[in-house]
């Protein structure tokens, strides 16, 4: 027998599959994933207009990250990305099996999100061009 987890593992990966041959995302597995993800969570009703965006910058004493964002003006809040793909060693077209995602992976995001806030609020990040993101 098939557990709920389980199932709702095989389908998002079908349709990050599916999205993963989609020109927009440029068969980037991380960016499908994550765009497949954020498309359920606006079906869902918990965001509004969610995007991947993906941003990377790293220097000597910091590493900032982030792998999309929402805004929602409404209400003033910003919601932020970062996404860890625990089955990227197993092929979309694969069945993969549910994965446990450790404390240090997790608190690695955390950090790098924080990085990205801290970095904007300082204003080093002023002159990011939209197309690294």
């Amino acid at each position: 027998m098939i557990s709920s987890t389980q199932r709702f593992l095989d389908i998002l990966l079908s349709d990050t599959f599916d999205n993963a041959h989609d020109p927009e995302h440029g068969g980037l597995r991380l960016s499908a994933l994550l765009a497949t993800v954020l498309s359920y969570l606006e079906d869902a009703g918990e965001l509004n207009d969610p995007r991947p965006a993906y941003f990377r910058d790293e220097g000597s004493n910091y590493a900032a990250e982030c792998h999309g964002y929402a805004c929602d003006i409404d209400d003033d809040i910003l919601t932020l990305f970062y996404c860890i793909d625990a089955t990227e060693a197993t092929p979309l077209s694969d069945r993969a099996e549910i994965q446990t995602v450790g404390k240090e992976a997790v608190d690695r995001g955390f950090r790098r999100l924080e990085s990205v806030v801290k970095r904007t609020l300082e204003g080093k990040l002023d002159d990011v061009e939209p197309s690294q993101t």
